[in-house]
């Protein structure tokens, strides 16, 4: 960092006249900014748990364009903003470095989802069967969370932390006064998400006989209580499985769990485990983004236990991740293309082509199977994002890519677009940034390019 100079030491013929003598230009070495480098938390998103208070350090990654630095450089890491690392809400993290030839800060965001009610136990503190008093009933409810090691958390429906008070859940109720099923409405806010509707009966004594129970509702937990008597009569109905939910996170050293709860009862009816990859080394410059890819279900291994982050993305692969990210919606589309042959992909292409988000290679072949290349996948990207009506006004100067004149016209605006916002950079290729249009995306390059997508587009 500072002066340099080139002096130029001749003698000799040239352009037909005697070169005789020295020549010096000066020139400056300066800092290089990592404003626009990326900081990777690990983890960078976490769900509430009441169990556990955030107050550790988190693991984090600083990397350019081209390559990471982990440690390479000397540094301040620093919480910066945030209302707690307790609550849920986001929390800022700064790298910030004046070491020799590098200045600047680089930041980002580690979340605290708020917990989901799935992964909460709530029920009637004293029952779900109450006489008829005339008057309004008001159930207490329970709620508890229990942890992954099977401890039990209590969680009030307004709390104390420090110097502030939370607000976790409001109960009302409705039908609550003459017999018949009433409801309690529990509304979660803060560290927690989510509405629970809960039925309790009330019922009123009778002198008068009757030989049919009536009214109540059966639940998988408990029978119908009849609303006269107040007695339990009949089964208990069924169990109704809720969709997957993530109780646990793989990483590359550890496996993780998904589970299936009863959407009444919360009792666990199905759990599987996930992994990671073991072709994906934990401290590679791309671990980071597989497992974000990984975890946020948009790309998945070629096996059980490989990701293959050295293997091309083919066109099928780019469609069906950008189809997940827009939620798999339901499609019913006819496509002019003759060579779908697969049906794991069939449904992505048409949704693709009826977005207009990816074309065909002609009217009616799309190359499902085709590698994807660096300049193709920034047009895919641009499409999605026009048609999901983000801003791609960005623009950055790509001449100072020794291969820029290499972009094909059709790619020029989107791949302009790709680099001003640091999803497509310059690759090293024989010691020099270049822009590689041309070159084929690998699949831990489509992975980082998507977590940049996620993180700094959506």
């Amino acid at each position: 960092v500072g002066t340099a100079k080139v002096i130029i030491t001749g003698d000799g013929w040239i352009h037909g006249g005697l070169f005789n003598g020295t020549h010096t230009v000066e020139y400056n070495i300066h800092n290089q900014d990592i404003s626009d480098w990326q900081l990777i938390l690990n983890p960078a998103k976490v769900t509430f748990d009441p169990s556990i208070v955030y107050n550790a350090t988190p693991k984090y990654t600083v990397y350019s364009p081209d390559w990471i630095l982990d440690g390479q450089i000397s540094g301040k890491f620093t919480h910066v903003s945030g209302d707690s690392m307790w609550a849920a809400g986001v929390n800022r993290y700064a790298f910030t470095t004046d070491a020799y030839g590098y200045e600047g800060t680089t930041y980002a965001d580690f979340v605290i989802e708020p917990c989901p009610t799935d992964k909460l136990k709530i029920v009637f503190q004293y029952g779900d069967t109450w006489k008829y008093t005339g008057r309004p009933i008001q159930p207490n409810i329970k709620v508890s969370y229990v942890n992954s090691v099977g401890r039990t958390y209590g969680v009030e429906s307004v709390h104390e932390h420090g110097s502030k008070t939370y607000t976790n859940y409001t109960v009302t109720y409705s039908n609550n006064v003459e017999p018949g099923v009433a409801t309690a409405t529990i509304v979660f806010e803060g560290n927690y998400t989510g509405t629970v509707t809960m039925d309790f009966t009330i019922y009123k004594e009778t002198d008068a006989s009757h030989t049919t129970h009536t009214g109540g509702k059966a639940t998988c937990t408990s029978p119908a209580i009849c609303t006269v008597c107040g007695e339990k009569y009949g089964g208990t109905a069924s169990h109704k499985a809720g969709p997957w939910q993530t109780v646990k996170v793989p990483t590359l050293t550890e496996t993780g769990l998904n589970e299936r709860h009863c959407t009444t009862c919360n009792m666990v009816m199905d759990s599987e485990e996930t992994r990671c990859f073991a072709d994906v080394p934990a401290d590679s410059w791309y671990a980071g983004a597989v497992e974000y890819v990984a975890v946020n279900g948009l790309m998945n291994g070629v096996s059980g236990t490989r990701f293959s982050p050295s293997g091309t993305t083919t066109r099928a692969m780019v469609v069906t991740v950008l189809y997940r990210m827009e939620g798999s919606p339901a499609i019913d589309v006819d496509t002019p293309f003759t060579d779908l042959k697969d049906a794991w992909y069939m449904d992505a292409v048409a949704w693709a082509y009826d977005s207009k988000v990816v074309n065909g290679m002609n009217p009616t072949t799309f190359a499902p199977n085709g590698e994807v290349t660096r300049e193709q996948l920034a047009t895919i990207l641009y499409r999605y994002s026009e048609y999901k009506g983000y801003d791609i006004s960005a623009t950055a100067d790509i001449s100072v890519f020794p291969d820029c004149a290499k972009v094909s016209s059709w790619a020029n605006e989107a791949l302009i677009w790709a680099n001003a916002e640091g999803l497509i950079n310059g690759t090293n290729v024989g010691g020099q940034a270049v822009l590689d249009p041309q070159g084929k995306a690998t699949r831990a390059q489509v992975a980082t390019i998507l977590m940049r997508f996620r993180e700094n587009i959506e």
